[in-house]
């Protein structure tokens, strides 16, 4: 989890959800970037996956104003 430079929050996880606040669903376990504010809204969210699981990890964000982060994969298709 890492504040911006917007005190905005950032973090990176696990979701198998289908429904909800989390959409994009690709199968299994799929990485979950959410972006919040300070009163807890949602800003944005992704998930990333294939039919495999994966796992969000350690998350940073650049001074450009981007994101990078670890996570693990055992999809071998989708958007990882």
């Amino acid at each position: 989890m890492q504040k911006d430079n917007e005190n905005n929050i950032i973090f990176s996880g696990a979701t198998r959800s289908t429904n909800g606040d989390i959409y994009g669903h690709h199968g299994g376990e799929d990485i979950l970037i959410i972006k919040i504010n300070q009163s807890g809204e949602i800003i944005w969210q992704r998930s990333l996956g294939g039919h495999e699981d994966e796992y969000g990890g350690y998350i940073s964000c650049t001074y450009d104003g981007g994101y990078i982060m670890t996570c693990s994969t055992a999809s071998s298709n989708g958007d990882v």
